[in-house]
């Protein structure tokens, strides 16, 4: 039965439910509401009970006619044709790319019957199957992703049948996502050994063994590069590749890396050499100078790697002195000297370059400013006849034509001075020394300075003959001066060749002047000739192979004490033969005393320590004409005279012979 429900209640009264379709009145309505009126309560109450009985009267009405409107639509679902299908729920879901996955299709609510799942629209890109029946109101498909990596977004339709009919189409949305790219590259590639300014080639796999897509960029060290764009783009299972060159310019070892930009933690190590056609050898060329020597010599080895011969044109600029053109046989090696101008003495920093059929290769030449290097203006100081009371002075000029400054000393035995006994030298510049002589006594001085600068060493003989003045006798009045005696040209008297000869100076010579007391083992004086002195010793007393001979000198320093001191004598002629060294000695003095030191030189002329000594006397020259004794003389004219007159006497009388 079908209740109206307005039930409601209104100043305290409850209102029961009235069965729909039915006239029945409560009769205890109108009661309550005459109480109610004859409570008091006026025309408002009235009014309100009066509506309450019309709408009483009336609802019966509206329950038949809501009955006869509503008679068809149960009708219809008494007969199974007017029901509603089940609403399909959507599906948003997230699968894998390569991965087939299982989506299961569901409706809101309940039915208890047996739905059919529906595919309405397909999926865009993907494939899907057909639904497959999981349970009465469920079933499931399998949807195969893409393998375009650009597709990151699939959807397809679906609708669910029921007795009721079938549904509208609801969405399944799909979203496609992709493992991590994994980029597989080579560990190392090499290349042949190849000739330089020539190319060599070498292909490279990229491998993507991971998902997605792996983007980015390949980074070559030089001298290697890609040919094509350095690009790639590789998707999961994919293998992109790519051609790598190989184009060294000049030769040698090389070691590279080709670096991924989508992949930082690996690389690829590359490794090549080259040769060059040419090479030169050392890398760096050095100059150097001897010792007072301003030119820089310097060499280089070309080399010839080709099976052809070469010719090959060098340039080193104006302070680089070479050949402007050599020839290198095929495999073969020359070398190439280079020097400075005797001029150039600034430091250098430059390259000296070949060339030859295309190919160019250059050496840097490097080397200091060349050191001081000293030049004297004369090796002989000739001061002359000098006053003893008051000598003159000379001088020697010193010039350093080297490229750095240098001190240079000076040393002179007395009686001579040097002033200043040093100085410093700049590069280019002159400077004098002057040379002077204490005053002495009269006599002939002769000795050498050594000057020294760096590793350099001169020898200046200095000469000087000292004259006293002759005393001057004061003329009386009246009185005719007496002629003027000639000045002293030396203190000393001559001497006869015989008493020169007794003379033996040996004895009286301290042994601190460095005259030994015993020839030196296995020296032995060959011969003497009044100019000559010839003597040898074997060469295992020295490994030098040159030598210095100086002769003894003596003289008398400031203080009148006799000196002595050592020149180097000249002429002298060394050979070697059958192990032994012979010296000749010549320009000797005919019946003197002599003492000679000889001095071994390295290869550079530094003297090392004295070898040894040795004294001799020279044999007085044979007598002359000059010599024959005024009583020979005299026994010759008497000869002559009696020739004569016996040879008158018998032209005039020939007669008395007869």
């Amino acid at each position: 039965m079908a209740y109206n429900s307005h039930a409601s209640e209104k100043d305290g009264v409850s209102y029961g439910q009235v069965p729909c379709g039915s006239n029945h009145i409560n009769p205890g309505i109108f009661a309550r509401d005459e109480e109610k009126l004859d409570g008091g309560r006026g025309a408002e109450q009235f009014y309100w009970v009066v509506t309450r009985k019309i709408s009483g009267l009336i609802s019966p009405f509206i329950a038949v006619a809501l009955a006869l409107a509503a008679s068809p639509l149960l009708a219809l679902k008494s007969s199974g044709a007017g029901g509603v299908p089940p609403p399909p729920m959507e599906v948003t879901i997230k699968v894998q790319r390569g991965v087939r996955a299982e989506i299961p299709l569901q409706i809101y609510g309940r039915r208890n019957e047996l739905l059919q799942f529906l595919i309405r629209t397909p999926p865009e890109h993907g494939q899907v199957t057909e639904p497959r029946q999981t349970g009465k109101e469920s079933a499931a498909v399998i949807y195969d992703p893409p393998a375009d990596l650009r597709i990151t977004h699939d959807k397809f339709y679906f609708s669910v049948q029921s007795s009721d009919g079938v549904s509208s189409p609801v969405e399944v949305s799909i979203t496609i996502t992709d493992a991590p790219p994994v980029l597989a590259v080579p560990g190392s590639v090499d290349f042949p050994k190849i000739l330089a300014g020539t190319t060599s080639a070498r292909f490279i796999e990229l491998t993507n063994h991971g998902g997605g897509l792996a983007v980015g960029e390949m980074i070559v060290d030089p001298p290697w590069r890609i040919l094509g764009p350095a690009t790639y783009r590789i998707g999961a299972g994919e293998v992109a590749v790519f051609k790598l060159v190989f184009e060294p310019k000049e030769g040698g070892v090389f070691e590279g890396a080709i670096s991924f930009t989508s992949n930082r933690e690996h690389s690829t190590v590359l490794r090549g050499e080259s040769f060059t056609p040419l090479s030169i050898s050392p890398a760096k060329v050095t100059m150097e100078n001897n010792i007072g020597d301003p030119v820089r010599t310097g060499s280089f080895e070309i080399s010839n790697q080709t099976n052809g011969e070469r010719t090959i044109r060098i340039r080193g600029g104006a302070r680089l002195l070479a050949p402007d053109k050599i020839s290198v046989p095929a495999h073969g090696k020359v070398t190439v000297p280079v020097q400075t101008p005797a001029s150039d003495v600034d430091p250098i920093d430059a390259e000296i370059r070949i060339e030859s059929e295309g190919f160019s290769l250059a050496a840097p030449v490097k080397s200091p400013a060349v050191g001081p290097i000293f030049r004297i203006s004369a090796d002989r100081v000739l001061l002359g006849k000098q006053p003893a009371a008051k000598p003159g002075t000379g001088s020697v000029t010193i010039e350093n034509i080297g490229g750095l400054p240098g001190a240079v000393t000076f040393t002179v035995a007395a009686p001579f001075v040097a002033n200043p006994s040093g100085a410093v030298v700049n590069a280019g510049e002159k400077k004098s020394v002057e040379v002077s002589v204490t005053p002495s006594a009269p006599g002939k001085y002769r000795t050498w300075m050594e000057i020294k600068g760096g590793q350099q060493e001169f020898e200046v003989d200095a000469e000087a003959e000292l004259y006293a003045r002759a005393a001057r006798t004061p003329v009386a009045p009246g009185s005719t001066p007496a002629a003027a005696e000639p000045e002293e040209t030396s203190r000393a008297e001559p001497v006869a060749p015989e008493e020169r000869r007794a003379r033996d100076l040996s004895a009286v010579i301290p042994t601190e002047w460095g005259i030994a007391a015993a020839p030196a083992p296995k020296l032995k004086l060959l011969r003497t000739t009044p100019e000559s002195a010839t003597f040898e010793w074997p060469e295992t007393m020295s490994s030098a192979a040159r030598f210095r001979f100086e002769m003894r000198h003596f003289g008398l320093d400031a203080s009148h004490n006799l000196m002595v001191f050592w020149m180097e004598h000249h002429p002298v002629t060394l050979q070697k033969k059958n192990g032994f060294y012979t010296a000749t000695l010549g320009d000797l003095r005919p019946g003197e005393v002599f003492a000679v030191q000889v001095v071994p030189l390295s290869d550079t002329g530094v003297p090392g320590p004295r070898l040894f000594n040795l004294e001799f006397n020279t044999p007085p020259a044979p007598p002359s004409a000059a010599h024959i004794s005024l009583l020979q003389g005299l026994l010759l004219i008497l000869v002559a005279c009696l020739g004569f007159w016996a040879w008158h006497t018998f032209r005039r009388t020939p007669t008395n012979y007869l």
